[in-house]
């Protein structure tokens, strides 16, 4: 397990106050790119296009996804093949986003080449329509990933990159 800058010996359970302040910023990056996104998710035509069971599939897998990790993550090749085979973008780049946070407190060079895949996938066609949406989320879970110690620099670009995003919807 790699020792990350601000904790404690892992499964100490102490955090040093660099820690609490590197994960409440990462949070709030977070938070702050997302509810940026959200309100603009109308004029970006988000709409109920998905088929309902890959959807509900994903919630619910997102709902899980702190009590049980690796049971989700067990699950999440089989869900993006579905929503890949169904032609959902949105669908893809959700499941995409999901594996991303996950990873992010496991392996973080895995949680970039996730989101890096899922970016480069749905560049095209996310460029405006319901695919925008969750494009932007997995690109913010990305920049988190960068900047939680893999390149701090690159992250800071990427998040800046993508709020610029977030704040001109393309129509």
């Amino acid at each position: 397990m790699e020792r990350r800058p601000g904790f404690a010996q892992p499964g100490s359970g102490v955090f040093t106050a660099q820690g609490l302040r590197v994960a409440a910023l990462r949070v709030l990056s977070c938070v702050a790119v997302v509810a940026v996104a959200a309100a603009f998710a109308p004029a970006w035509g988000q709409s109920a296009a998905a088929p309902a069971p890959i959807a509900e599939r994903l919630h619910a897998l997102q709902v899980l996804a702190g009590a049980d990790p690796s049971r989700v993550r067990s699950q999440i090749p089989g869900l993006r093949d579905a929503a890949i085979h169904a032609g959902q973008l949105g669908l893809r780049l959700g499941v995409d986003e999901l594996e991303c946070r996950l990873l992010i407190d496991f392996d973080l060079s895995e949680a970039i080449r996730v989101s890096a895949a899922g970016i480069a996938a749905g560049r095209d066609q996310a460029a405006s329509g319901a695919a925008q949406l969750p494009w932007l989320r997995l690109r913010a879970c990305r920049a988190t990933a960068l900047l939680d110690g893999v390149d701090p620099a690159a992250g800071a670009r990427a998040r800046s990159t993508t709020c610029w995003r977030c704040r001109r919807p393309t129509p």
